[in-house]
């Protein structure tokens, strides 16, 4: 960080929030697809979502052929990346100044520990936005035939019927223990990767692409089984009562899932959440460091 004179700085929040909405733009269409192969029964793994495209000519096929069927539930996430993405690197990038580490210090193990600690601390708290706006996502992406008239609806009928702890925030926990960890590796390895390609002759817009794209990819292996948990959590029916649901705690989605589908099902439609990662996450990065660059020339 350039400017140390402020204990805290706004500037990533804005930073952040436009990264964020840019990433997520590049990205939701292949999102639609991993959460279709990730909530599919074994059955229908088998014959409708057993790898990408097949998941994408199924998707296409039964539900009328339009691209707007890959943007389904994109509503709610454009909203809550402008929190999302705010929490995110405002956190962690006023954290680390709290730590007195800078990007441009020498590499260093204290130098990325402390980034790692930063990226986990705001992971944990932007749980708080993520599990809503996931669900709510997740709900319009799998549940067509609902007929949700848009985000909002989903969040109203959700609320009605099954409140805010046992509806809105349902698979709230899996989604603490996917983020808290792995924030912290997408931070620090963004950082590690762009130290070691500043080596190189590459433009720094081009490293930070590159970079974000490994921490983006790094940050799904780490967290991607519990992915799948919460993805099955929220994507079954929440309209119903919680003891009429398949999976009414994390605990009984994990036994269910690994007796019936596998220690394999864990990493269903990783393949596509790692190319859409690099894209997402590359993108993010990029803006996210085009938007520094310029707050710092509007200093100087």
């Amino acid at each position: 960080m350039k400017d140390d004179s402020k204990l805290f700085s706004g500037r990533e929040f804005i930073t952040g929030t436009i990264a964020g909405i840019s990433g997520g733009i590049a990205g939701y269409p292949l999102d639609t697809i991993r959460v279709r192969m990730q909530v599919a029964s074994a059955a229908d793994h088998a014959t409708k979502h057993s790898s990408s495209f097949r998941s994408f000519k199924t998707i296409m096929a039964s539900e009328s052929a339009s691209y707007k069927t890959f943007f389904r539930g994109a509503a709610a996430p454009a909203v809550g990346v402008v929190l999302q993405n705010a929490l995110l690197f405002g956190i962690t990038a006023n954290l680390q100044r709290c730590f007195s580490v800078r990007n441009d210090d020498p590499p260093s193990h204290a130098k990325y520990g402390a980034i790692f600690a930063a990226g986990t601390v705001s992971g944990a708290i932007n749980c708080v936005v993520a599990s809503p706006v996931d669900l709510i996502k997740i709900q319009m992406q799998v549940h067509p035939e609902r007929a949700f008239q848009n985000s909002w609806d989903c969040v109203r009928r959700i609320v009605r019927t099954s409140g805010i702890r046992n509806g809105l925030l349902s698979g709230y926990w899996p989604t603490m223990i996917r983020d808290a960890h792995s924030y912290g590796f997408y931070f620090a390895s963004y950082q590690m990767s762009m130290d070691l390609l500043q080596t190189t002759k590459l433009d720094s817009h081009i490293s930070s692409f590159i970079s974000g794209g490994i921490a983006g990819m790094l940050c799904w292996i780490t967290s991607y089984p519990m992915d799948i948990i919460k993805s099955r959590m929220q994507g079954q029916d929440i309209l119903l009562p919680l003891q009429k649901r398949e999976f009414p705690s994390m605990m009984s989605c994990w036994t269910h899932t690994i007796r019936h589908d596998g220690w394999m099902c864990l990493w269903r439609g990783l393949n596509i959440a790692l190319a859409r990662a690099f894209i997402v996450n590359g993108v993010t990065f990029a803006v996210y460091h085009s938007g520094n660059q310029m707050f710092d020339s509007l200093k100087s």
